[in-house]
């Protein structure tokens, strides 16, 4: 789960955001890793910790750690549209 950019309650923009138009590589995707259709939204879901709650979007997103393309993978994300306060 990633703060996206489209999030701007407190809770969101005190964290790094996550701005899904900026990749090269990321595309929105529908919870069945469908890619979503420029005219359509996406699929959204709502994810309940203990004490908090997250409703996001997915995304699949390529991943290179320490920018190694060598070892790049493809990831499955959650961008979060609204945080609650507690407890991030």
């Amino acid at each position: 789960v990633l703060p996206s950019s489209s999030c701007v309650n407190e809770t969101c923009v005190m964290h790094r955001q996550y701005n899904i138009s900026k990749s090269n590589t990321a595309k929105a995707i529908d919870v069945d890793g469908s890619a979503v259709q420029p005219d359509e939204l996406c699929d959204q879901v709502s994810i309940n910790y203990g004490t908090g709650k997250v409703k996001g979007e997915f995304a699949k997103e390529q991943v290179c750690p320490g920018g190694d393309t060598s070892a790049c993978v493809e990831l499955n994300i959650v961008m979060a549209v609204e945080m609650s306060d507690q407890p991030f």
